[in-house]
């Protein structure tokens, strides 16, 4: 992408290196961020062990969503498993979750990531059959977790998926947030429902963002949504024609950024844990802030990601693990300490 070709060229147009240190000691860039609970609930439902998901499920609701799909893959066999677990218990709340959440993703690896008119014919009609089951199984499981954001998560991402109107979404956004106040999955659905490519535009998701701004409490990962809007309007804008270097360095981006760090990964405690929702945000954030070359305020927040680099939204600008690596050397410059310093 041009702005990694602008950043280099301007800022070492001099240098003479054989091999640039953006090249070398590149990050692990990971969909599961580097939290292995990822992994153990994959690992669980491969092995039909619905207890130890439903554990890891009930001791972080708040990130329930991530660790069944959020990277959208999942196989037949994996849904086929959920199906017994319901069917053995089906008046549990989780299983239903599960099954709903693992619905949802199979519904997106048919389809796969592309633009629309990427999507091939087969891909789009098992689309639209598994959907419905996702949103079957969601329902389900808000019945019987009357108390949890969880479900509603899942039923903004499918009634998204299925174009739903946009009342309807407002609608599930409230019920979730009515459960669980500023809930960053929830939060990050809405800011992705909000934005052009779906049903809004730049302004009304950078608006509904600034809103949680305005109004979460200091610490809370969703405070990252401004950071997301902001991204996700800059594809827009570069498809444009716009430079996404200029994009960032607006002085009403720079600023919303600044406070979006300022009031959710920099206002972590010295050493404090980092939970997975505050590592999208950091992501997010870091992102937008590289680009924007204000360097000194990408040292702050790659401090404290420590190398947990995600898949997404690097990969919105090119090879995530090199892009995450550029971030890394000019925040270092800018702040004269060592490039690999960032990682945990």
């Amino acid at each position: 992408m041009a702005w990694f070709g602008r950043k280099v060229s301007n800022k070492v147009e001099n240098e003479v290196e054989e091999t640039p240190e953006w090249e070398t000691d590149l990050p692990q860039v990971r969909a599961d961020l580097h939290d292995p609970r990822r992994a153990a609930v994959r690992h669980a439902i491969d092995q039909g062990d619905f207890l130890t998901v439903r554990g890891y499920l009930t001791a972080a609701p708040q990130d329930a969503w991530w660790l069944i799909s959020g990277d959208d893959t999942a196989s037949q066999d994996a849904v086929e498993i959920a199906r017994g677990w319901v069917q053995e218990r089906p008046e549990d709340g989780w299983a239903h979750f599960a099954l709903g959440a693992l619905r949802c993703s199979w519904a997106w690896e048919a389809r796969g990531y592309s633009y629309a008119s990427g999507v091939s014919d087969e891909g789009r009609r098992l689309f639209k059959e598994r959907l419905p089951w996702a949103e079957e199984s969601l329902h389900r499981a808000a019945e019987f977790l009357p108390g949890n954001a969880a479900p509603w998560v899942g039923l903004l991402r499918t009634g998204r998926s299925l174009r739903l109107d946009l009342p309807a979404l407002e609608e599930r956004f409230q019920e979730g947030h009515v459960r669980e106040p500023f809930s960053a999955e929830l939060c990050e659905q809405m800011t992705q429902t909000l934005t052009r490519k779906w049903f809004g535009s730049g302004e009304i998701s950078v608006a509904f963002a600034r809103w949680i701004l305005a109004e979460a409490p200091v610490g809370s990962a969703a405070h990252g949504c401004l950071a997301l809007a902001h991204v996700e309007d800059s594809i827009q804008a570069m498809h444009a024609g716009r430079d996404l270097t200029d994009f960032f360095r607006d002085s009403s981006v720079g600023a919303d950024l600044q406070r979006a760090a300022e009031r959710s990964i920099l206002a972590l405690a010295p050493g404090a844990p980092v939970g997975v929702a505050m590592v999208r945000t950091g992501n997010y954030l870091a992102l937008a802030v590289s680009v924007g070359d204000h360097d000194v305020l990408a040292h702050r927040v790659l401090s404290v990601l420590r190398g947990r680099y995600g898949i997404f939204p690097w990969s919105l600008m090119g090879e995530p693990a090199r892009r995450a690596r550029i971030a890394e050397v000019f925040a270092s410059r800018a702040a004269g300490t060592p490039s690999l310093a960032y990682r945990g």
